[in-house]
């Protein structure tokens, strides 16, 4: 292992060794119970079947917009737009899942084909950007991530709020044929591995 890999792996360690040492000590300034806040830190999340299924569900979306990252810095180029690609492919997949009338099977797969569209389309701006006219992706996908993020929660709150919910503070129900069947009750780590249209 070379110099620079040990480096990265050891500031990774240490800034997750600061992270809990900084959380540990807000825990007892601002607990009356610091030891057993503490112990179920480390030990809630696993009290329960339902709460693994919530971590594998809320670790998976991060697992693969990491993976992404990573191709991209492998070319040696940055780009910060991963969050708002999330959030804007998950907008548009949830119009698919509820209006779109396709087959069982047909659905899922066009809506996760249509999520990749979307994705590479979008960032593909950036990459024209660049080739075209040596602008910086660094500077551009952490634009176009504030632009994503804006447009999907518009088209959230005007399209996807159901008004017929409580003060619509919540989305149109999806079809059942287009959730996947749950590995976990009560979580949405599915045979899918995730479901983000649950997200909506």
């Amino acid at each position: 292992m070379n110099r620079e890999k040990t480096f990265n792996i050891m500031r990774t360690i240490v800034s997750m060794i600061i992270a809990v040492i900084v959380a540990f000590t807000i825990i007892m300034i601002v607990s009356d119970e610091p030891i057993k806040s503490i112990r179920l830190f480390f030990t809630g999340p696993f009290t329960k079947v339902r709460y693994v299924g919530n971590i594998i569900e809320a670790a998976i979306p991060l697992i693969f917009s990491g993976l992404a990252m990573s191709i991209v810095l492998q070319a040696s180029l940055f780009n910060m737009g991963a969050e708002g690609i999330f959030f804007i492919s998950a907008a548009v997949i949830s119009f698919i899942a509820i209006w779109a009338p396709l087959p069982h099977g047909i659905h899922q797969i066009t809506i996760i084909v249509a999520g990749a569209l979307v994705g590479a389309i979008i960032m593909s701006i950036i990459g024209i950007l660049k080739a075209k006219f040596g602008a910086s992706e660094l500077v551009s996908s952490l634009m176009m991530n504030n632009v994503l993020l804006g447009v999907g929660s518009y088209l959230m709150t005007k399209y996807l709020r159901d008004p017929m919910t409580s003060q619509g503070s919540y989305p149109y129900a999806f079809p059942s044929f287009v959730l996947s069947p749950s590995f976990i009750n009560s979580s949405n780590f599915t045979l899918c591995i995730w479901n983000p249209l649950m997200y909506y």
